[in-house]
């Protein structure tokens, strides 16, 4: 369980940020998986704004929410090709030692587009800092979270979703809830 002073103050509020970006690259009709889900709360609020059908998966269940959400590696999961119009990747691809295999499998499951929020770093002090924030976040919710530090500059990912055979729709800056000397991106590529 998630201490309330977390959901509160950081939880909550970064969901919010983060779904209204994302409510405006959704439809109502489409089928969104949100692949490493947490608690749900950015997906349950897309749901609310779109009526989309969100599922979730996770390897641990800190659901939150009434929407459907299943337990299962991000490297295998239970969808078949092509299931579901969007794949989200929320800040998880750093918490796996293969986040390669993590988006491989997204793309396979995708019929439109992987929409990846990630902590990207230009220098070794920003990936100190990465390394220090990721570990008290996550710390903070469960020492269960898996923490290898696979961060990766922008180009790096920029290069795996070219390898992967995806086209890249934009790199945005997003920018992080408080004042934090951290990048996050948010990544948009299709798959069609």
């Amino acid at each position: 369980m998630i201490p309330k002073w977390v959901t509160i103050h950081i939880e909550r509020p970064r969901a919010k940020r983060l779904a209204n970006y994302l409510i405006e690259l959704t439809e109502p009709g489409h089928t969104i998986l949100d692949c490493g889900c947490g608690t749900m709360y950015v997906a349950n609020l897309i749901h609310q704004a779109s009526g989309a059908r969100i599922i979730g998966s996770d390897i641990l269940n800190f659901n939150e929410s009434e929407l459907e959400m299943c337990v299962c590696p991000g490297e295998n999961l239970p969808f078949a090709d092509s299931s579901v119009d969007v794949v989200l990747l929320i800040f998880v691809l750093h918490h796996s030692q293969e986040p390669e295999s993590i988006l491989r499998e997204s793309i396979r499951v995708a019929r439109k587009r992987v929409i990846i929020f990630e902590d990207v770093y230009e220098n070794r002090f920003e990936l100190g800092f990465l390394k220090i924030f990721d570990w008290l976040g996550n710390r903070t919710v469960s020492a269960s979270i898996p923490l290898p530090f696979t961060f990766k500059p922008e180009a790096e990912w920029k290069r795996i979703f070219h390898d992967l055979g995806t086209k890249l729709i934009s790199a945005n800056p997003v920018r992080p809830l408080f004042f934090l000397p951290t990048r996050h991106r948010g990544f948009v590529v299709d798959v069609e």
